[in-house]
């Protein structure tokens, strides 16, 4: 019985250094109102996009960062908003509906949708252009975290490594500058971009 007891005080003795012990930093902060905006255009080809539905979403959350719809010259402008996003969360930005200026914004194809990565909510660029290229390099980056629609950037099941590294494959400006939503004049030798710009 002695035995007994002594193992059970050592086990809550382990148990409560566990809990009481480890980092000193906090957990993330939650995003709140006093994230700045996030500002950007959208552009189909070489025409904005007006009348799009421009969402802020974050990987594994159940609720929108924010939305905005496109002006005639494709601008947009998010205030982020509470979301449960925290600084580390991977962010994903997507637009939805709209038609290009040269119809005068009179109609709206449903069928468009365009898509940019964007990584953490604590580093969030501060415009953003979202066209073909920054869909593809999404997309191509993503595609394992990404619902089947694109439209939602999954949590990885809680591969955390796994979903920053494919972002940054994004962010780092590798695939595409999600900025002014041009890729590089050419890729890093040995990446699988290098080796298909290759053949």
């Amino acid at each position: 019985m002695r035995l007994r007891s002594g193992v059970y005080c050592l086990l809550i003795a382990i148990i409560a250094v566990g809990c009481s012990g480890g980092s000193s930093a906090g957990p993330a902060s939650s995003v709140g109102a006093t994230k700045g905006p996030i500002k950007g255009s959208l552009h189909g080809g070489q025409s904005p996009i007006c009348n799009s539905t421009v969402t802020l979403s974050g990987a594994g959350l159940e609720s929108s960062c924010g939305t905005a719809t496109t002006d005639s010259s494709g601008n947009f402008n998010i205030v982020p908003v509470a979301c449960g996003a925290v600084s580390t969360t991977q962010m994903y930005i997507v637009a939805n509906g709209g038609v290009p200026n040269t119809n005068n914004c009179s109609t709206s194809n449903s069928a468009l949708s365009l898509s940019a990565a964007l990584g953490q909510f604590d580093n969030l660029p501060s415009f953003v252009t979202i066209n073909e290229a920054t869909t593809v390099a999404s997309v191509w980056a993503l595609n394992q975290f990404l619902s089947s629609n694109g439209q939602n950037l999954f949590s990885g099941g809680l591969n955390t490594v796994g979903i920053a590294n494919a972002a940054k494959a994004v962010t780092s400006q590798n695939l595409v500058n999600v900025s002014t939503g041009k890729a590089p004049a050419s890729f890093g030798p040995g990446s699988a971009l290098a080796d298909q710009q290759a053949l």
